[in-house]
């Protein structure tokens, strides 16, 4: 029993810690990003991506709230509250919720209830992943003050919240250094990025399991049979066993993007191996990963059905839209992988990439013109 307290403890301490660290990290960001001077032609782009980060910051605190207020509900259904209750007696009905529910399991276990919810779960964390991989190379390209505040920041909260912030934090800083370029050890960023597809594979094995157990009983069945048989019985208390060490792999990955750039000197397109810049192949990599597992898990869905293509894009609205509001924990990952998309459309589009307004584009075009 002892142990059991002390282990609660610790986990509602990591809990409110959590919560403490997001509103630090978020406000060394600002803090950094406040510091900037934000140029002339740029200022109608900051306030986009502002504005993104700002719907981001309020989206993720209202999804993340009602996965407490989920949390909480279902631990009242054993801990009845009292008929009175005062302040006091609140913060301490709180504080015991925190020490003896499961808060970080359920996400955990909420996120992989099955194919539907992982559906959208292994997108997010596939974005997370590309994301991550940008930040490490274009902060250490560009000089990012503070860049593991943003790093932090997308262990503790979904990725689109440092992402919005860190295009910000682009736009005010000067550009690039001419003949300057970012090196990524090749090897090593891939065994980083298969590592963290194959944690994420790990995660939904028991997914898995369960299709192969409908499609191939009888040869799971003598599998299963043998002494030394690796997988066993479907059951939430054995999956969540090996699903957080899995998930803990899997955001240790994550921060290694930050250490594995290295500012190159005199650098050209010319002195990039073949098949673009280190941290284009690295990108392509991560996305053939994301469509591998996306494909993989539509496939699943349809119980290893060669027409899963043609279901998926009939039954999306009807088949996985449910899923996305089917549990807070899976809403918060889903709306977060949405709205970190739009904000990457926003960022390559010419918009951004070639300065800003339409009076901009002509004043280049005639000073190519004039020349």
């Amino acid at each position: 029993m002892e142990d059991q307290a002390a282990t609660n403890l610790i986990g509602a301490l990591i809990f409110w810690l959590y919560i403490v660290l997001a509103l630090v990290f978020t406000s060394l960001v600002l803090d950094s990003l406040i510091r900037l001077p934000t140029p002339a032609g740029r200022r109608s782009q900051v306030l986009v991506f502002s504005s993104l980060a700002f719907f981001s910051f309020v989206a993720l605190s209202f999804n993340m709230l009602h996965v407490l207020v989920y949390s909480f509900k279902l631990w009242t259904q054993g801990h009845p509250l009292p008929e009175r209750i005062n302040v006091g007696l609140a913060l301490a009905t709180i504080w015991k919720w925190s020490i003896t529910s499961t808060l970080f399991k359920d996400f955990g276990v909420a996120i992989v209830e099955d194919l539907k919810r992982f559906f959208w779960t292994q997108a997010a964390l596939w974005v997370t992943m590309s994301v991550c991989l940008y930040m490490g190379a274009e902060g250490v390209h560009r000089r990012v003050p503070r860049l593991w505040a943003y790093f932090a920041l997308s262990q503790i909260l979904p990725i689109s919240f440092a992402q919005n912030l860190f295009y910000v934090a682009l736009l005010k800083l000067p550009p690039a250094e001419l003949k300057t370029g970012v090196m990524l050890p090749r090897k090593i960023t891939a065994g980083v990025v298969l590592g963290y597809g194959a944690s994420l594979t790990l995660a939904a094995f028991p997914l898995i399991w369960d299709v192969l157990d409908r499609v191939y009983p009888i040869t799971l069945r003598k599998i299963e049979a043998v002494p030394w048989r690796c997988v066993p019985p479907r059951k939430v208390e054995v999956d969540s066993r090996y699903l957080i060490p899995t998930i803990l792999v899997a955001r240790m990955l994550l921060l290694l993007p930050l250490f594995l750039p290295k500012l190159q000197r005199e650098a050209s397109a010319a002195s990039y191996p073949r098949g673009g810049s280190d941290m284009q192949v690295m990108q392509k990599l991560v996305t053939v990963c994301a469509i591998a597992m996306t494909a993989g898990v539509g496939c699943l869905l349809r119980d290893l059905d060669s027409m899963w293509i043609e279901f998926l894009i009939l039954e999306f609205r009807w088949w996985l839209l449910p899923a996305l509001w089917s549990h807070p924990a899976v809403t918060s990952l889903g709306f977060d992988f949405l709205l970190s998309g739009v904000s990457a459309g926003a960022w390559v589009s010419k918009w951004v990439q070639c300065g800003g307004t339409p009076q901009s584009f002509e004043s280049k075009r005639e000073g190519i013109k004039s020349k």
